[in-house]
């Protein structure tokens, strides 16, 4: 130990008498130059000159994120270069919290994509080869750098964002043996799980932009490691409160990135966990998710989603009578759903239909609805789409022309003009008008007479039909027309435009992420009230 004392003492001399040198050197990727590097990580804290001189950018150098491998490779020259860097980063600890050094900590803050893509390439090939001598070197040097990093909360935060850095945070703490898995982490963010967990979400929805879900990536990037985190009952309060995000696209992409079966996967850890979390937990499939299967991409995703689910292991999972009782609804509602999409027939498109069924509530005159006189339908693989809206089908050019001189003129122009909405929403939406009409159509006698018990001095077509999509199974109610207008003053033209065209407006309540919205949809193509014909019924009702 005095000779180690020694030896850094005589190098701190050195390097005060010529830093320059040594980071000249230290520059060049050669024997000569990872001596000097490893000379200048060893006591670069104890020469401040050094920082002014720019020894953190000569290890921000080696440290590329573009240098790092990409896949495993053999150790070369570079990765030694690399983990040096990272040895000397870790004594960072006083110059990160200093407020002259801004610059340096916001070059490493920058530096920390290809930080971290070293560090996991170092452990990849180091950390887990018990048979690996200079293993114990390697963990220090990782763990080191962590500690000092996780001191921060900028830091601590970057890390949890960044793919790798959670995983690497996991994997180190278990391999130094600590009781409580991320307390580094965790002592950073002053204990805010729900921080910790909202920072997770972000790095989910950031690397899932561009998803190919045929991957079947899971939510975390390593989901086994979910089962060790001793905060996984914060991990199910804070997904109870946020999986429903801003609008219904998140709760898609949470089915598609692989959340069910990362609740699955975590479900043995339940058995340790107080009962309302254990709740809290299944509520996610009993309550949350069951409301969205009105729309068409959320049933997609879970209908593809489940054949996932299909393997030993997760059967094995499903059949216990405590997670069999919690997806009971959630798979009820699934099948309700697939039953109302073949009863609707939602796969079907005719000629000269307009795939546009939301009315916009902005003035346009909105010309969906019109069918040519030829009927025709097919599922939409031998029709051809209009150049210019994109959103009407015509199965001959002669149908198109009669069509354009009909009507299809005046309403290209609105559709492309409508308010966007982005193609899956307006799909969406589309499916949710057809079952709307079909909802609607089901239940009639339960409108005519709950319109006689509620609203006896009320004319039927003054009451407008409305069904609620956030229960399961949905719910139904009148509303008074005037009553309606007076709370949102666009209804007015658009009963109007209905009324001109022979439709019958219903309201429909939806889940849209955290909110509830409700819609003003055209789906009836018929007065609601007048048709008593049980057969009429049956036939507008497909």
């Amino acid at each position: 130990m005095a000779a180690k004392e020694q030896y850094r003492r005589e190098l701190r001399r050195t390097l005060s008498a010529t830093p320059m040198r040594y980071i000249a050197a230290a520059r060049h990727q050669n024997r000569k130059g990872l001596d000097a590097l490893k000379d200048l990580a060893e006591v670069w804290a104890d020469v401040p000159q050094t920082v002014e001189l720019g020894v953190i950018e000569l290890f921000l150098s080696h440290l590329r994120e573009d240098m790092a491998p990409s896949s495993p490779r053999e150790w070369q020259l570079d990765a030694d270069f690399a983990h040096i860097s990272l040895y000397g980063l870790s004594s960072m600890d006083r110059l990160i919290n200093d407020p002259e050094h801004a610059s340096q900590t916001h070059a490493i803050f920058s530096g920390l994509p290809g930080i971290i893509k070293w560090c996991q390439y170092v452990y990849d090939t180091h950390i887990p080869s018990a048979s690996d001598s200079r293993h114990t070197w390697y963990l220090s040097t990782l763990g080191r750098l962590f500690h000092v990093s996780c001191a921060s909360q900028k830091f601590a935060l970057a890390l949890v964002g960044m793919p790798g850095g959670l995983e690497l945070v996991t994997k180190l703490c278990a391999w130094e043996g600590m009781g409580g898995v991320h307390d580094r982490v965790m002592d950073a963010l002053n204990g805010d799980a729900v921080l910790f967990a909202r920072a997770i979400l972000r790095r989910t929805k950031k690397a899932t932009k561009e998803l190919d879900v045929q991957d079947g990536l899971a939510l975390m990037s390593h989901i086994d490691l979910i089962s060790r985190i001793d905060l996984l009952p914060s991990f199910i309060n804070f997904f109870s409160l946020y999986i429903e995000g801003d609008d219904y696209f998140a709760v898609v992409r949470a089915i598609k990135v692989g959340f069910l079966r990362a609740l699955l996967d975590c479900s043995p850890a339940f058995a340790n966990m107080p009962q309302h979390t254990v709740d809290t937990a299944w509520d996610i499939v009993r309550e949350t998710l069951p409301p969205y299967f009105v729309y068409r991409s959320f049933f997609h995703a879970v209908t593809r989603y489940m054949d996932e689910l299909k393997t030993p292991h997760y059967v094995g999972l499903l059949a216990q009578p405590a997670i069999e009782a919690a997806f009971a609804p959630f798979l009820s509602a699934l099948e309700h759903q697939r039953l109302s999409i073949q009863c609707t027939g939602q796969t079907s498109f005719r000629c000269g239909y307009i795939k546009v069924f939301p009315f916009a509530l902005s003035g346009i005159s909105q010309p969906d609805m019109y069918d040519l006189q030829c009927q025709r339908h097919d599922t939409g693989h031998n029709f051809k789409r209009c150049k210019a809206c994109q959103w009407t089908y015509y199965c001959s050019p002669e149908c198109q022309k009669l069509d354009w001189k009909e009507l299809h003129r005046d309403s290209c122009r609105a559709i492309r003009e409508e308010v966007p909405l982005g193609l899956r929403e307006k799909r969406d939406i589309e499916n949710l008008r057809i079952l709307a009409r079909y909802i609607a159509d089901l239940n009639i006698e339960f409108f005519r007479r709950m319109a006689e018990r509620n609203f006896p001095d009320r004319p039927p077509d003054k009451l407008i039909p409305c069904i609620n999509f956030t229960c399961v199974p949905e719910t139904f109610a009148l509303k008074p027309i005037d009553d309606a207008v007076l709370s949102d003053a666009r209804l007015g033209p658009f009963i109007q435009r209905c009324r001109s065209q022979g439709l019958t407006p219903v309201g429909c309540l939806r889940r849209n992420g955290a909110e509830a919205e409700f819609l003003w949809l055209a789906a009836r193509r018929r007065d609601f009230w007048a048709d008593e014909s049980p057969a009429a019924v049956k036939e507008n009702s497909g």
